[in-house]
């Protein structure tokens, strides 16, 4: 007899004694009748009706009747249930512990061939934690046992050894076929995942991958995107600055390095785990992924399409990616946005009051403080640091370079036959495109524009469109030097800064340091894949295009992606007093904007008919 808590009448005791060797035989002996008409382990056995009806064929209901009178007279269906508990039986998969919970998965491929009930009983036992400790069994299922996974196309029961548990890596299918994964789903436990079943979390850097330019087609408006995305980052960090310090600096340095490339179809040299090599072709729209610091999307980006909203949600989750947080919605939010204008609004609603000092404060790490200085003060121009190497390198499209500045004497060059050739670079006026007149659409959706031209052609990337911009120069007798890559109080709040001699540029390169007295232009580079649209000045430049006025130059670059070395530069002095400002420092150099266009024009000649 026995009491329950503080109770005082006395109740029949429902434990029942038994000796170890008839445990063990009862334990492993299928002699429990069950519903089915088999007899079964009471492992084999659960006590909650709803469980068995859930894990059906995992799971057996007994069919023993409490209402038996020897077993109603030694305690009914309490003293039934406690003794089957005791043997094995599971009262619900949530309780299920040590033994038991072994043998279920040791049978599991037995008891479920299908895998239909694999996924959902891997799910509950990490979701309520269901504690395991060392045993026989333990250790017999982590050397034999297998779980339901997938592998080169194919689902089924795979060694434990062999897979891997993918709790957030956003991996292409293409990359993922070649990877054994366990069924279960993404964001879960991974300490519990290795703890329950033996299998080891997949890490970023067991998988290397390196984009080739060989076989890599690149969609005419992947530039475009990545300047939104640029839009986007300081609003981004933002966000992440209020949730995280960001003392190290480490998630500003993967923002500031993270680049956009929209492909119509990607060719990837993949390293995988146990240092497997596979060659992999993404040509799935919507496949993405993320090598190194660069985001690779399949598909095609067009601003006003009707897929603009799912293409930035799918862009979201590679940054959250690369960031490593779960932050993919948060992100989202804001790369969904048309204008830098509701960005910070986005980000105004998500944060309220703290907004505006978040914001500050993500713009002044983001972009470094422009120092000013007179024309008498000398400032330095370090060299551009050389390229780190990296395992995974984000190689730019395959183009047809522009030709080699060369001013008015011209570059000799010899063809096939030996004879000897000049190339001469020039510019002509051309006329800007024409200012859209407002007009009113219909709400009908019906597709997704696209766009003229080839595919494949160059893409208005700073290797390109500086090149275009010297040559510009060099036809009007200036020389350019290369400041993008200086920062802090060193920066110049533009790209390039261009003087009146060849002398005076070789002379600020020998001394790494040069006089404003002496730079004619201040030039900020804008590349873009299409003739017409609007560019942007960041905090940055703005205070410098301020500062400067007149002496302040933007330079907008159309590379024709569906014409091989078919460059046009529309160049605009004061861009901050001109017609061309709009909202949010964005610039339109339309024609009456005050931007003057040029189109590139290559001159050969023979020189055997001089």
């Amino acid at each position: 007899m026995a009491t329950v808590g503080t109770e005082r009448s006395m109740r029949p005791d429902a434990s029942v004694p038994i000796l170890n060797p008839t445990l063990f035989f009862l334990r492993e002996t299928g002699w429990v009748p069950a519903v089915d008409g088999k007899r079964r382990r009471p492992s084999e056995i659960m006590l909650s009706s709803q469980g068995v009806r859930v894990l059906q064929g995992v799971y057996s209901r007994h069919a023993l009747d409490a209402r038996d009178i020897l077993i109603a007279a030694r305690g009914g269906r309490e003293a039934m249930d406690a003794v089957l508990s005791r043997l094995g039986a599971v009262t619900s998969l949530e309780t299920i512990s040590g033994q038991s919970l072994y043998e279920l998965l040791q049978a599991l491929p037995e008891r479920d061939p299908q895998g239909k009930k694999a996924h959902s009983i891997y799910r509950t036992l990490i979701k309520f934690s269901v504690s395991v400790e060392d045993s026989p069994h333990r250790d017999r299922f982590l050397r034999t046992g297998r779980m339901w996974g997938r592998h080169a196309g194919a689902e089924g029961y795979l060694p434990i050894s062999e897979l891997r548990y993918n709790a957030n890596l956003t991996i292409t299918k293409a990359i993922e076929t070649h990877i054994a994964l366990v069924g279960i789903p993404t964001r879960m436990n991974t300490g519990l995942v290795k703890q329950l079943f033996g299998i080891a979390s997949l890490t970023s850097k067991e998988i290397r991958l390196e984009l080739l330019a060989d076989g890599t087609e690149y969609d005419p408006a992947s530039e475009d995107a990545n300047q939104h995305l640029r839009l986007a980052m300081p609003c981004i960090y933002a966000l992440r600055l209020a949730d995280n310090l960001d003392d190290s600096g480490r998630e500003l340095n993967l923002l500031k390095k993270a680049v956009l490339r929209v492909c119509l179809r990607a060719r990837i040299l993949a390293t995988l785990p146990e240092d497997k090599s596979e060659e992999i072709l993404l040509t799935q729209p919507g496949e993405r992924t993320v090598i190194d610091t660069t985001l690779v999307v399949i598909g095609e980006y067009r601003e006003s399409s009707t897929g603009f909203l799912t293409f930035w949600l799918g862009v979201a989750e590679l940054v959250a990616q690369l960031l490593g947080r779960d932050e993919a919605a948060e992100i989202g939010g804001v790369l969904r946005c048309h204008t830098p204008a509701e960005m910070i609004e986005v980000v105004r609603v998500r944060l309220g009051s703290e907004a505006d000092a978040k914001l500050g404060e993500a713009r002044s790490r983001f972009e470094d403080v422009l120092g000013g200085a007179d024309d008498d003060v000398e400032q330095p121009i370090p060299p551009p640091r050389p390229a780190a190497p990296s395992p995974s390198p984000a190689p730019e499209a395959p183009v047809a370079d522009p030709p080699a500045p060369s001013g008015n004497s011209g570059a000799e060059t010899s063809d096939s036959t030996g004879a000897s050739t000049t190339t001469t670079t020039t510019f002509q006026p051309v006329s800007g495109p024409a200012h859209k007149a407002v007009k009113r659409r219909k709400l009908v959706v019906t597709g997704a524009g696209g766009v003229g031209g080839g595919r494949g052609g160059p893409l208005a990337t700073e290797p390109v469109t500086f090149k275009v911009v010297d040559a510009f120069e060099r036809d009007a007798g200036r020389f350019v030097i290369q400041v993008s890559h200086l920062r802090g109080a060193d920066s110049f709040g533009c790209d390039l800064v261009s003087v009146a001699s060849e002398a005076v540029r070789d002379k600020a390169m020998a001394e790494q340091s040069i006089t404003e007295a002496d730079i004619a232009r201040y030039i900020e580079v804008k590349g873009r894949s299409s003739r017409t649209g609007e560019v942007e000045l960041t905090d940055n430049e703005h205070r410098a295009a301020k500062r400067l006025g007149s002496r302040y130059w933007l330079y907008r670059v159309f590379v024709d992606p569906g014409r091989e070395s078919h460059f046009e530069v529309a160049v605009l002095s004061d861009p901050l007093n001109s017609n061309a400002v709009r909202t949010v420092t964005r610039f339109d150099l339309v024609e009456g904007s005050g931007a003057t266009w040029y189109s590139m024009v290559e001159t050969v000649e023979d020189a055997s008919d001089a």
